[in-house]
């Protein structure tokens, strides 16, 4: 039997706080180790943010994990939330070379292992160096070439002077020989080109 004239018992309480009393009038003090919280605990449960909906208008977006029902979708997801889509970040221009370095790959009949190598060199270097041949145009088709000439078993065989190409780099305004050229001064570690890779 509970005494009705103790007051409230006080369940969140810190060491040492009289928390009630016994049924013959005890007091009851919460000591450490009965279950009783720490102060810090009491103050951060006090504190503890309640965890709040966005509004439907007011949310950044309209995607979430559980409208993914596939693979493209959860790649959307992934990129949306590491925010590879905005543009302040640099990671677009990082987004654009490869998928440009793909396609360009592709149209001048690369293998997969020579795309793959051609994406990994223009991902690597800052394509602010090629602005002179033509931007990041001239670096997709400049690591292209470049390892369209690695490749090459005979002359005939590289990817420089195909008809391809050429057409290629009139239509985007760029010097593929050139990127090509560039490539092979950074990699080669010239003097003229001690700009940072990245």
């Amino acid at each position: 039997m509970s005494n009705p004239d103790a007051p409230e018992p006080l369940y969140e309480t810190a060491a040492g706080v009289h928390v009630g009393t016994t049924a013959n009038g005890q007091p009851v003090v919460a000591e450490e180790g009965d279950g009783s919280l720490s102060g810090a605990d009491c103050q951060r449960d006090r504190n503890a943010m309640e965890t709040t909906v966005v509004p439907f208008t007011q949310a950044s977006t309209t995607f979430h994990a559980r409208d993914a029902d596939n693979e493209e979708r959860w790649n959307n997801l992934w990129e949306h939330q590491h925010e590879w889509k905005r543009d302040d970040i640099g990671r677009r221009t990082h987004m654009d070379k490869v998928r440009l370095t793909q396609a360009l790959g592709d149209n001048l009949g690369l293998s997969r292992n020579q795309r793959g190598r051609a994406v990994s060199i223009a991902a690597t270097l800052n394509g602010r160096r090629f602005n002179r041949f033509g931007g990041i145009n001239a670096l997709a088709l400049g690591a292209i070439a470049y390892i369209g000439d690695q490749d090459a078993e005979t002359f005939e065989d590289r990817i420089i002077g195909r008809d391809r190409f050429d057409e290629i780099c009139d239509q985007l305004g760029a010097d593929g020989v050139e990127g090509c050229r560039k490539i092979k001064e950074i990699f080669r570690g010239s003097p003229n080109s001690s700009e940072s890779t990245a």
